[in-house]
């Protein structure tokens, strides 16, 4: 009959256990009644109340141009409903705060891991930047927690159907007249695609790119340079690697020797990935860059592992070349979606002779993110199966 039910609870992340609390919210709602959009204000000073929107009323958006500072739950259909129509109904500030939205809800165990991934894929055609930068922060926190060693493959093809037509619209080259938000979020398109999606045509550029760049390292968009040297690597081999170790030996360049490194840590071959980290203590690494390689091969699940492990086996050496204060980070090398490896993280640096001031803080900190990960995996890792087999 036209009448809504508000209610409000305190908003907490999955398994997290709290005293109950409300306030006095000012709410801006929009709402689509099949003819037009239309907005109404309210207070909701008490923990439910009813409001009356008219009949025909199509969906409702709690939280309109996203000035509310809460998070906002709707019914699984509604949430379709939305997303469905969100380019023709919703602003691009309101859109890209419905992706952000939409993970909390996740992170929260309100949405399943299947329907966070539709609802992403409703996005995949959206004109602005801004929403698509929301769209590949979604897939990044897919990756990370809920996208196995088999599920590569199928995952990979969500990605192309997903942040495709984005590459499509906003292309692999800076445009005359493009948003600077284009800029910005580029290098991530990129580097989604050629790395996890296998694009063809983006691992081509990233070489293009990358000839270019030892050919005249001016001659390339700055914001594009690591991405390339990067992708290149993917499908290089000894004599890529080679080349790249010459030409950080040769420059004095920050930001040059800052996008070798990367460059360096960025090879598929296992053995190259080997002889990147050795090279950490080998090679002419000042104390700033030696964190540069063992980060940039931790981004990827399945080295995490080789990276502890390098880590503990050189701990000695690696912790007399840096700040004393550089020490604190240590643990987050151990981080990542592995309980076992938190264990061992947790034993190794137990022992006196590991330990730092900073360190312990940093290890609860990493505990709690690996904790998230791997509770999230366990509670919607058989939901996504799903999704990639239907």
């Amino acid at each position: 009959g036209g009448s809504w039910r508000l209610s409000q609870k305190r908003f907490l992340h999955h398994g997290v256990e709290a005293p109950d609390l409300s306030w006095i919210l000012p709410l801006r709602l929009k709402y689509y009644d099949g003819e037009q959009v239309r907005t109404i204000s309210v207070l909701l000073d008490q923990q439910s109340m009813q409001v009356d929107l008219g009949e025909n009323v199509v969906w409702v958006l709690p939280n309109e141009q996203a000035r509310g500072y809460y998070r906002w739950n709707v019914s699984a259909q509604a949430m379709h409903l939305i997303a469905a129509t969100a380019t023709e109904f919703l602003t691009a500030r309101e859109r890209a705060a419905f992706l952000g939205n939409a993970a909390a809800l996740l992170d929260n165990g309100t949405i399943s891991g299947a329907e966070y991934l539709r609802l992403l894929a409703s996005f995949a055609d959206d004109p602005e930047a801004e929403v698509v930068s929301s769209l590949i922060s979604g897939i990044a926190r897919i990756k990370m927690a809920l996208i196995t060693k088999d599920q590569r493959e199928p995952f990979a093809a969500y990605m192309r159907k997903t942040l495709g037509p984005a590459l499509l619209r906003f292309g692999l080259e800076k445009r005359d007249g493009e948003a600077d938000a284009v800029g910005l979020f580029r290098p991530r398109l990129m580097s989604y695609l050629g790395d996890e999606g296998r694009v063809p045509e983006v691992r081509q550029a990233a070489r293009r790119l990358t000839d270019a760049y030892l050919a005249d390292s001016s001659s390339v968009d700055p914001s594009l340079a690591s991405v390339g040297l990067q992708l290149a690597a993917l499908d290089g081999g000894e004599e890529l690697f080679e080349i790249y170790r010459e030409r950080f030996e040769k420059t004095q360049v920050p930001i040059e020797r800052s996008r070798l490194l990367a460059a360096l840590a960025s090879f598929s071959a296992a053995p190259l990935q080997d002889r990147a980290l050795a090279y950490v203590l080998e090679g002419p690494l000042r104390p700033n860059e030696l964190f540069t390689i063992p980060q940039t091969l931790a981004d990827s699940p399945e080295e995490r592992d080789r990276v502890f492990d390098w880590l503990t086996e050189n701990y000695a050496e690696i912790t007399g070349r840096i700040p004393p204060v550089y020490k604190s980070f240590m643990p987050f090398l151990g981080g990542g979606c592995s309980e076992a490896r938190l264990e061992a993280a947790r034993i190794f640096f137990a022992k006196p002779e590991n330990q730092a001031q900073g360190i312990a803080e940093t290890l609860e900190r990493v505990t709690d993110q690996v904790n998230d990960c791997v509770n999230l995996r366990r509670r919607e890792g058989a939901s996504v199966a799903e999704f990639f087999a239907e």
